[in-house]
């Protein structure tokens, strides 16, 4: 609830639209065939898919796109860009290679939590759901209860 809500108290920050009543919606997501970019096979497939996304845009005489934005919330064009690259590249060679179901990134954002720091403020972990068959179900979380063992 903290992201929705700093998405509706700073405008343009997190959104390109203005959010009025920010809400959360939980989710039980099977990952299926994820592209955990927490593993070194899949950074390694990136780079891969980097280079023929630049070879791509040269021969097509386009400018790679670019991330840009602010350090701690930045917009990530080129690394979409990338990611796009890599799954057409697998749908173009089916039998080599299985699509990915789910992409899974860390996101290292936000300000130090203290001088020096490897932690940020806004550090969070990312999915994006590629085949909605992963979504096995949805649901609005419930509010927080005192004793939560009293309930059962």
């Amino acid at each position: 609830m903290v992201f929705a809500r700093n998405a509706r108290d700073n405008p343009g920050k997190y959104s390109s639209h203005s959010i009025a009543t920010p809400a959360v919606v939980g989710a039980v997501i099977d990952l299926g065939h994820c592209m955990n970019l927490m593993d070194a096979i899949h950074i390694e497939r990136l780079a891969i898919a980097y280079d023929e996304l630049k070879a791509l845009t040269e021969i097509a005489g386009s400018e790679m796109p670019t991330n840009r934005g602010k350090d701690d919330r930045p917009l990530r064009e080129l690394d979409r860009a990338v990611i796009e690259t890599l799954h057409n590249y697998m749908k173009t060679r089916s039998r080599e290679f299985q699509p990915y179901d789910t992409v899974r990134g860390l996101f290292l954002e936000g300000s130090e939590i203290y001088p020096g720091a490897g932690f940020k403020r806004e550090t969070h972990i990312q999915i994006c759901v590629r085949n909605v068959n992963c979504i096995k179900a949805y649901f609005d979380p419930r509010n927080e209860v005192a004793n939560p063992f009293s309930m059962l």
